[in-house]
């Protein structure tokens, strides 16, 4: 290339000027233009899918075309906790202050929470924090995907529940459904209910009469395999559950079963009343529920390989009790683990808890925060601890 030549092409480059963005005018427009007031009105390209089911009439609400693709700060997981106001991720912390965090997940576009008091659900991207909405409440949980942005949860209103899955990058719900979830008057509930799982293209739906399968693609729903009481299914992920047999009785036969969909065909059985399973489903966590009526329980997980269907010889003898919080990988986990106290069988509250990063490969754990937290309680209802994990719930001690 003559120099002549060179000159002149980057004489044209440099008089070449981008058109102008004011991106954060766009983000700002965008955000005062989104709603979505409980009585849900949709508005411009709406896509509405009817399902005619035994339960009665269910309208689905999807929001127009998918958004083009945008960059995702928070597909990497880390070990994570919260406390207060911040959330630490990894060595990173995220303030979500005045707010005071509740219960809270992690999806690729940042995490999605719950604030004590009102109950309001959030989003803490790492730059702002949004409200997303009126959410489940105080006591309600988050459900979110293995990997991805999509979050459930349940909404209570005087005469229904209503079941919700939000596209958190997209920043719109992709359902919204009373299906099942219809409260006959004055009639007092055991349990509310909740979001049972986000597994690929569909969403696991437990009501008040029964669990419903979800396709977040077509809009279209059935009822589950079998009738369940939604407090059955353990776990779902990657088209495999644990179901528990008698889930009405926390301290009864401590037995699930694992099973394939869609044939429903059975994998094996475990021991256990609380059921962890791997994003691939290989590995599975399981543990006893707490006689102390903490939940999720600290408890003594066992490690199995699901598909040469033995256990793994698992165990930090530092750490007797575990409160299981993520997969990291297929083959990393992290855990709140309980110290053992001297001359003592078993941890007591008040107790320092460790944050562990544990391995399916190594079978050992490795403190990643010493002392972070406690073990205790407040001391008025609902009693929480004070850190949470990213599991979609406070920890509680369902006292008395």
């Amino acid at each position: 290339m003559t120099d002549l030549l060179k000159d002149t092409l980057t004489q044209h480059a440099n008089l070449t000027e981008p058109p102008g963005l004011d991106l954060d005018s766009i983000i700002s427009t965008g955000d005062r233009r989104i709603r979505r007031r409980r009585a849900v009105v949709v508005l411009g390209t709406a896509m509405v899918t009817l399902a005619v089911l035994a339960t009665g009439l269910t309208v689905a609400k999807t929001l127009g075309p998918d958004p083009a693709p945008v960059a995702l700060p928070f597909t990497e997981r880390r070990a994570t906790y919260a406390i207060g106001s911040d959330i630490h991720y990894g060595r990173d912390v995220i303030s979500i202050a005045p707010n005071k965090l509740n219960a809270f997940v992690q999806t690729d576009a940042g995490f999605v929470f719950t604030t004590t008091g009102d109950g309001g659900i959030f989003l803490a991207d790492g730059k702002q924090v949004r409200r997303l909405g009126d959410g489940p409440g105080e006591l309600g949980e988050l459900t979110a995907a293995t990997r991805g942005n999509l979050v459930g949860w349940v909404e209570g209103f005087n005469d229904r529940y209503e079941s919700v899955v939000y596209d958190v990058a997209a920043r719109r719900e992709l359902v919204r459904t009373e299906l099942g979830n219809k409260v006959p008057p004055n009639v007092s509930l055991a349990t509310a209910p909740r979001v049972i799982a986000i597994d690929g293209d569909d969403a696991y739906f437990g009501t008040l009469k029964g669990v419903y399968r979800w396709n977040l693609k077509t809009g279209q729903s059935q009822p589950f395999i079998e009738p369940l009481d939604p407090r059955a299914i353990r776990a779902l992920t990657a088209d495999r559950y644990l179901l528990d047999a008698h889930p009405e009785n926390p301290t009864g036969p401590a037995l699930l079963t694992l099973k394939d969909l869609p044939g429903n065909n059975v994998k094996g059985t475990y021991p256990g009343k609380q059921a962890y399973l791997s994003p691939s489903a290989k590995y599975l966590l399981t543990g006893a529920n707490d006689p102390q009526r903490i939940t999720p329980p600290p408890t003594d997980l066992k490690l199995f390989d699901t598909t040469a269907g033995k256990q793994l010889p698992f165990y930090d003898p530092d750490h007797p009790r575990l409160i299981f919080s993520q997969w990291l990988t297929d083959n990393t986990f992290t855990a709140a683990g309980v110290r053992l106290i001297p001359q003592l069988i078993d941890p007591v509250p008040g107790i320092p808890v460790d944050l562990l990063t544990c391995s399916t490969n190594t079978l050992t754990c490795q403190v990643t925060t010493p002392a972070f937290s406690t073990l205790t309680f407040t001391t008025t209802p609902p009693r929480t601890a004070p850190f949470t994990l990213p599991i979609g719930t406070p920890i509680r001690w369902l006292y008395g």
